[in-house]
C-alpha cells in the first residue's frame, strides 16, 4: 500500500515559485519519492496524491494542467497548457500531451450497461453493452442452425429487459464513478477525453473526441487504440481494436482486433473478432466475425452479418412500405455482395450466398446456401443454389480467415468457427439437396425464381458438397470430391483470365495454391 504524506512548508514554498497554485495545500499529498522540480504550473483542487513508494521517481513530470481529485502514479509524464484533469485514478508510466479536458461525471457509467438497438433500428433496446461481449449468443460467427422461424420474426436478445435498471447492470461499472487510466497508456493530442476508462498500455492519439467509454486490453495481449480524427462516444473497444482516421462510433461495441476506419459511421451496432469497416456507414446492424466493408457509399441498416464481404455501394433498405425503420434482415455467414446490390428487408439469405442487383421480394433462403441470388429487371430475384461452389473466390475466402485471425492465441475470447462445412451448414446443405430432387421444371421458392436447368445443377453442387463434407482422407468419395472441385476452381480461374478480370502471374499463383492443396490432402 503506498503510503502518502502532506508537503512540507519548504516544497510549497518551492513549487509556488514554479507556477503551481492550490485551493488548500493540505489536501495534496505526496510519496517520499517526491522531488519538487517534478511540477510546474499545477493548480491543486480537491484531494490529490502523487506518486508511489520507489525510492527515486526520476520519470514524473507534470506541467500546465489543474488537478482535481486526481491520483497519478509512478512514471506519469503530463505536459499540457491549461489542461484540467478531474475525478481520474492515472496508472503508472502514462504519458499525457496536450488535452483541454479529461473528467469524469458522477452518473459516469463508461458505456457498461448501456441498452441499445440493434437490428430493428426504431424497436426498444434489445441488448446491453458490456466489456467482453462474445459472438456466442447468437452463433453468427459459429455454427449456423437451422431455424424455422419466418422470414420476418423478430430477433430477441435475452440480455436486455424493458424494466432493467441498466445503470448498475454490470460488474465493471464502479460505483464511485472515477475515471481510470491504466498503466502504460498514452494519450496524445485529444482535446476532450470524458467518462472514459482507458485500459493499460492502450493509446488515444489524435483523435477529436472520446466520451463515455471503455478501451480495453488483454494483460498479455493487444490494447486498443483511438487515433487521428476519431470520435468515438457511449461504446466500448476491445483489445486490439483500431477507431481512427475520423470514423465515428456512436453506441458501439467493438470487438477484439476489429478496425474502423477511414470515416466509416457506426451507430447502434455490434462488431465481433476481425472485422475491418471503412467509409461506410453501419446502424443498427450485429457483424459477427470477419464482417468486412471497404468501400463508400455502403450502408449496412438492420441486418446481421458474419465472414461478410459487401461490394462497393451494397445497400440495405430496412423502410418498407415509407412506415418507418419496421424491419431488419440476415445474411448467413459467408455471404457477399456484388456492386450496388440493393437488399430490401425483410430478408433471409443462406450461407456463402453472392447477391446481385436489388433483391426486393423478401426472399429466404435459409435451405439453399451457396447460392448466387440475381435480381432481374422485371423485379423478379433468380436462384442458382449452389452455384457458388464453383466459384475460385469461394476456396480463397474459406483458406484466407483463419490466416487473418489478427488475435494473439493468449486473448481469444470468442470461439470462432473456421470450418466452412459444419454440421449446421450441411444440414442446410441435406435440406437443399431433397427439396430439389422433390422439384420439376421451374419453381418458384420463397420470393426466388429457380429454373429446371438450375435445379439440375445446384443437385450436382450439393451433392459435390457432401463428399466434401466427409473431411476422411481415408475415403475415396471424399478424395474425388477434392480433384472435382480443384478443377472446377482451376476451370473458374482460367474463365476469369480469359474474361480479362484477372492477369496471368495471379492465375498462375491461383493455379499453384490449389495444386499444392490437392496435393497436401492425397498425401
Amino acid at each position: 500500500m503506498t503510503i502518502y504524506r502532506p508537503l512540507t512548508p519548504d516544497e510549497i514554498a518551492i513549487v509556488q515559485q514554479q507556477g503551481c497554485t492550490a485551493a488548500d495545500w493540505t489536501t495534496v499529498q505526496v510519496t517520499d519519492a517526491f522531488e519538487c522540480s517534478q511540477i510546474r504550473n499545477v493548480h491543486f483542487g480537491g484531494d490529490v496524491r502523487i506518486g508511489s513508494d520507489n525510492a527515486t521517481d526520476d520519470e514524473l513530470h507534470i506541467e500546465g494542467v489543474t488537478l482535481c481529485d486526481v491520483t497519478i502514479g509512478r512514471g506519469t509524464a503530463i505536459r499540457c497548457t491549461d489542461a484540467c484533469i478531474q475525478h481520474y485514478d492515472i496508472g503508472q508510466n502514462v504519458t499525457i500531451v496536450d488535452i483541454r479536458r479529461m473528467a469524469c461525471d458522477a452518473d459516469a457509467t463508461f458505456a457498461e450497461g448501456l441498452p441499445i438497438t440493434i437490428l430493428r433500428e426504431s424497436g426498444k433496446p434489445n441488448i446491453v453493452l458490456r466489456s467482453g461481449m462474445k459472438d456466442e449468443p447468437t452463433g453468427a460467427g459459429r455454427k449456423e442452425k437451422q431455424s424455422e422461424e419466418t422470414t420476418g420474426a423478430a430477433f430477441e436478445h435475452s440480455e436486455c429487459s424493458e424494466n432493467a435498471d441498466y445503470s448498475e447492470c454490470s460488474e465493471n461499472t464502479s460505483r464511485d464513478r472515477r475515471g481510470y487510466i491504466g498503466d502504460g497508456a498514452v494519450i496524445r493530442h485529444t482535446p476532450y477525453i470524458t467518462n472514459t476508462r482507458v485500459g493499460a498500455n492502450c493509446i488515444v492519439e489524435d483523435a477529436a473526441r472520446v466520451q463515455n467509454c471503455t478501451l480495453t486490453a488483454h494483460p498479455e495481449g493487444t490494447p486498443s487504440r483511438i487515433g487521428m480524427g476519431a470520435i468515438v462516444e457511449d461504446s466500448i473497444v476491445s483489445n486490439g481494436s483500431v477507431v481512427d482516421n475520423y470514423a465515428i462510433v456512436r453506441r458501439c461495441f467493438v470487438g477484439e482486433c476489429s478496425t474502423l476506419t477511414d470515416a466509416f459511421t457506426a451507430t447502434d451496432s455490434l462488431f465481433f473478432v476481425n472485422s475491418f469497416m471503412a467509409c461506410g456507414e453501419a446502424v443498427a446492424c450485429y457483424c459477427g466475425p470477419f464482417t468486412v466493408s471497404h468501400h463508400k457509399s455502403t450502408l449496412l441498416i438492420g441486418g446481421k452479418f458474419a465472414f461478410f464481404n459487401a461490394g462497393s455501394g451494397t445497400n440495405c433498405s430496412n423502410h418498407a412500405y415509407k412506415m418507418g425503420p419496421l424491419h431488419h434482415g440476415e445474411l448467413l455467414r459467408g455471404c457477399k455482395t456484388a456492386s450496388n446490390a440493393h437488399l430490401v428487408w425483410p430478408a433471409r439469405v443462406g450461407a456463402f450466398t453472392v447477391c446481385m442487383g436489388k433483391i426486393a421480394t423478401h426472399p429466404d433462403t435459409t435451405a439453399l446456401p451457396f447460392a448466387y441470388l440475381i435480381g432481374q429487371a422485371d423485379g423478379t430475384v433468380r436462384c442458382l443454389p449452389g452455384r457458388n461452389v464453383a466459384s475460385c473466390g469461394l476456396w480463397r475466402d474459406v483458406q484466407k480467415w483463419e490466416r487473418r485471425d489478427r488475435r494473439l492465441p493468449q486473448e481469444r475470447r470468442s470461439d470462432v468457427d473456421y470450418n466452412w462445412l459444419n454440421a449446421g451448414i450441411v444440414q442446410q446443405i441435406r435440406q437443399g439437396l431433397d427439396m430439389l430432387r422433390s422439384w420439376k421444371g421451374d419453381t418458384s421458392y420463397r420470393g426466388c425464381i429457380i429454373r429446371g436447368k438450375d435445379i439440375e445443377a445446384g443437385i450436382g453442387y450439393y451433392e459435390l458438397l457432401l463428399r466434401l463434407a466427409i473431411g476422411d482422407k481415408r475415403d475415396p468419395r471424399y478424395l474425388g470430391a477434392i480433384d472435382e472441385w480443384a478443377d472446377m476452381l482451376m476451370a473458374d480461374a482460367r474463365k476469369e483470365f480469359a474474361l480479362g478480370d484477372v492477369e496471368a502471374d495471379m492465375l498462375n499463383n491461383f493455379i499453384c495454391e490449389v495444386q499444392k492443396w490437392k496435393e497436401s490432402i492425397h498425401q
